[in-house]
């Protein structure tokens, strides 16, 4: 059968343990993003046999602690394998890599300079950077990192809160009057209670963001592309009904997959529609967000 697209992949004993496009399934809870890549590449047999086999493998990420501490995980995890440090931008390191574990664009040139290549691996909950069309052209399988698999989501719904507070406390504008006794103060900040808070993507970030705003006695609203899907206790509004949940909202968080569908989804129309004084929190893609609209 041919390859293509986003897909599922399985270990040894056909527990589901990837994503594909349609959904996440089951998986260990919380495993972390190190260890979850190496139960995918141990697992990852492209031969009927399933036989063990050694893979040669690119690790395509800017070097930083976070890379460097996965990496060097990966390392110990997968002794046996062939594990090459790719900056992108530069050439590959051979033309025989089988997988390429990625954070950064994977273009039709990179798929193209790889002929040996079977899996791209993301190291991040999404795979937006990824040319989807090119790899299901060349039968390479894509697959990405769910957050709550990961445990990533709940570590974005904290700095989801934290972006919140200091919006409302206005938290830039305290710190540069205490570096700087003459610049203006913030004034005084209103509380978050009673405050009502959009969710754009109530999905797995967007509901633990929800939890955790819920003791600071804030509102709930959703915005879904399906509300049926959404937590119950939210109410949720379809896409279409954008405009109107942000008019209602004093603070409005985006968390929704960065697609072609979703590019600049918070244009200049959905700006306006916003109170004046609302803040606009993005837990995800630059891309949602129109930064040119006026």
């Amino acid at each position: 059968m041919a390859r293509s697209g986003v897909h599922r992949l399985r270990d040894q004993t056909s527990h589901p343990i990837c994503s594909s496009a349609s959904g996440v399934e089951a998986a260990p809870p919380k495993m972390g993003i190190s260890f979850l890549i190496v139960s995918r590449l141990v697992g990852f047999r492209p031969l009927p046999s399933r036989e063990r086999f050694f893979v040669k493998i690119a690790f395509g990420a800017p070097s930083s602690e976070y890379t460097d501490i996965i990496f060097e995980y990966l390392k110990k995890g997968l002794p046996d394998d062939t594990l090459l440090r790719w900056q992108p931008g530069e050439q590959p390191p051979r033309d025989d890599i089988e997988v390429l574990l990625a954070l950064g664009p994977v273009t039709r040139e990179v798929l193209g300079s790889l002929p040996k290549l079977l899996l791209i691996q993301t190291l991040t909950d999404g795979y937006e950077t990824v040319d989807i069309d090119a790899a299901t052209e060349m039968g390479v399988w894509v697959s990405y990192s769910p957050g709550d698999v990961t445990g990533n989501a709940d570590a974005v719904a904290e700095y989801a809160v934290l972006l919140l507070l200091a919006a409302a406390r206005r938290l830039g504008v305290a710190l540069a009057s205490i570096r700087d006794s003459s610049a203006r103060k913030p004034g005084a900040s209103p509380s978050l209670v009673q405050k009502t808070v959009c969710i754009v993507g109530p999905g797995s970030i967007g509901a633990k963001s929800a939890q955790r705003l819920l003791p600071f006695g804030v509102r709930l609203t959703a915005v879904d592309r399906d509300p049926l899907h959404a937590p119950k206790e939210i109410p949720t509004r379809p896409l279409g009904e954008l405009k109107e949940a942000v008019a209602e909202a004093d603070f409005v968080v985006l968390s929704v997959r960065a697609t072609k569908e979703t590019k600049h989804m918070i244009d200049a129309a959905v700006l306006a529609a916003m109170k004046r004084g609302a803040a606009l929190v993005n837990i995800a893609r630059g891309s949602l967000v129109d930064e040119k609209a006026p």
